[in-house]
């Protein structure tokens, strides 16, 4: 919703989930620079996926001639991979007319200081939501092509399945808020809450404007109700809406609610989020338990890169090179 808000306004191109940190290039591989052709199949992927969506990312013959150009405009012999996504995103702003360009992949929180600090003029936009909501959200994933999404492949339908877990979902959370606590007092930084937003948009949204250097406009509010978990897509309905903001108070399983509160506990306070108090009780927590291992054989079987990607991030495997 915050990529649509701010691709209304005309100085911004506003792109999807493009995913290149952590999936087309991992920060801590050691290869530093790429060839010429290298550079040119990295960069094909990155378009691909900037024009046909993360789900359809093999490159056509289009996409492969505009990464060659791109790639070819510079004379170097080898290529720094956080220079290829930069050319990328520029050819973007320069086909669309724009000044700036987002990309709204929700991992790049995970590498958010050293993008700061290898891009001079990137502002991070850090959305935070309840955690409940958003293990809820997660729950439910899996039902979008019936709530509108039909371009949502077979194969992510049962990744969703296997990826969801309370646990797992709690922890990532955990670790985002612990790197948004990292990043409090970086002048290209902002941490925007969710229930924040659709209470008070307009003073939200002119804040992020003024930190990005663009005028605020009263139509940037007026978007689509689409893209929800919770309820059926509705492009026609436009504005911000705060229907679903408290979807997981009578959706999500009580066992699921006990265990996020319980890991989230420490952090919950800091962004207003009130705990509900359920009793603890081991039956309830059951399932969850229980489906743990399940869950690890399914992320290790349907999506082996993401479940590295996240283990990486929850257990600080990482050193950053770029």
């Amino acid at each position: 919703m915050m990529n649509r808000i701010l691709g209304r306004h005309p100085a911004v191109v506003a792109l999807n989930e493009l995913h290149f940190f952590g999936d087309l290039y991992d920060p801590m591989d050691s290869a530093e620079r790429w060839t010429r052709e290298t550079a040119i199949v990295y960069a094909a992927s990155l378009v691909a996926r900037i024009n046909h969506g993360i789900w359809n990312d093999e490159p056509q013959t289009a996409d492969k001639h505009v990464a060659t150009q791109i790639i070819d405009e510079s004379k170097d012999d080898t290529w720094c991979p956080s220079d290829v996504y930069e050319r990328v995103l520029e050819r973007q702003v320069e086909r669309g007319n724009g000044k700036f360009v987002t990309d709204q992949t929700p991992r790049n929180i995970y590498y958010a200081e050293k993008l700061l600090e290898r891009y001079k003029n990137a502002v991070v936009v850090h959305m935070i939501r309840d955690p409940r909501a958003v293990v809820y959200s997660q729950r439910r994933r899996w039902r979008k092509p019936l709530v509108g999404n039909k371009g949502m492949p077979v194969i992510e339908v049962i990744r969703s399945l296997f990826n969801y877990h309370p646990w797992t979902m709690a922890y990532l959370w955990k670790k985002a808020i612990r790197l948004d606590c990292q990043l409090q007092g970086h002048p290209r930084y902002i941490s925007v809450v969710f229930e924040e937003l659709v209470a008070k948009p307009e003073r939200v949204i002119s804040m992020i404007c003024q930190l990005i250097g663009m005028d605020f406009r009263q139509d940037l509010l007026n978007v689509k109700q689409i893209g929800s978990s919770h309820k059926r897509d509705c492009s026609e309905k436009r504005g911000i809406s705060s229907r679903t903001k408290d979807a997981w108070r009578s959706g999500l399983p009580k066992g699921d609610l006990m265990l996020v509160e319980h890991i989230t506990a420490s952090m919950l306070n800091r962004y207003g989020f009130k705990r509900v108090g359920i009793r603890r009780n081991i039956l309830q927590v059951l399932p969850a338990l229980l489906l743990f291992p399940l869950h690890i054989f399914g992320i290790a079987l349907t999506n082996p890169a993401r479940g590295w990607i996240h283990l990486k991030a929850l257990t600080n495997l990482s050193r950053f090179k770029f």
